[in-house]
């Protein structure tokens, strides 16, 4: 069987394409579990660094985002500088595929073979198939990567990836630390700290975190968003019973 197109993975990006390329009047086969990854692979409560306006998909027409996921769901709307559930973004990503993409099949493809005439796939279920164009948006999964002095403790359940952990409360009471200062080390120790844990970052070299004082602070909740001046950064840090916005003054260059 041939098709004209064949789009794997079905997160945003692979059902944004999708719904893009079936406006064209393609024939189009999506592989993939809409918003999986995103359900089973992020921490519950953590909030996208990005505001309403800018966590949407791309569609070929009006009707389709945040905003209109909110109206159609009956759920609060989020307006301006309003942080994003990475759970209310999941419900919006499934109803955006339920509405432009729903034939979306929870299908693995194991293989794609470049051949003269286009691509040959093989999937899971043991069906193959030749397109003329293949769209890869699988995202990052299987590309976790734990440092090999560590490995050695991943049977141990001593050391995990950040990725594979969708719930944070089996750590409450427990010492955790986390290494990195990137975006996913931060809100994770965040969460962590949410959830109950005792929790200690560690970082790589001796590099602040954000380079200039910030412009704005809003609280939200238990927590402060920082948006940083020129060549900054954008944080997270939980913020019960305290005051300052980073471990330090000195480490965001206050």
């Amino acid at each position: 069987m041939s098709t004209t197109t064949v789009v794997i993975g079905a997160g945003p990006y692979g059902l944004s394409i999708a719904a893009h390329l079936k406006a064209r009047g393609l024939h189009v086969r999506v592989f993939g579990s809409p918003m999986v990854s995103w359900a089973e692979n992020m921490p519950a409560g953590m909030l996208l660094k990005s505001p309403p306006s800018a966590s949407m998909l791309s569609a070929p027409q009006r009707g389709f985002t945040l905003d209109d996921y909110g109206r159609a769901a009956g759920e609060a709307r989020l307006t301006g500088h309003d942080q994003v559930p990475v759970e209310t973004f999941v419900r919006y990503g499934r109803w955006f595929a339920g509405q432009l993409v729903p034939e979306a099949e929870n299908v693995r493809v194991l293989g794609v073979d470049r051949q003269a005439d286009g691509f040959h796939l093989k999937l899971a279920s043991g069906e193959e198939l030749r397109a003329s164009a293949v769209v890869v948006a699988s995202g990052m999964d299987g590309f976790a990567h734990v440092p090999e002095p560590l490995a050695a403790l991943v049977p141990e359940g001593l050391v995990s990836h950040s990725s594979h952990h969708a719930g944070l409360a089996k750590f409450a009471g427990r010492d955790v630390v986390v290494v990195g200062a990137g975006q996913s080390a931060q809100e994770s120790a965040a969460l962590l700290y949410e959830a109950g844990a005792r929790v200690q970052l560690l970082v790589r070299g001796g590099g602040s975190w954000c380079s200039a004082r910030p412009r704005h602070r809003r609280r939200i909740g238990s927590r402060t968003r920082v948006w940083a001046g020129p060549g900054g950064c954008t944080a997270w840090f939980t913020m019960r019973r305290r005051s300052a916005s980073c471990p330090s003054r000195r480490d965001c260059g206050w």
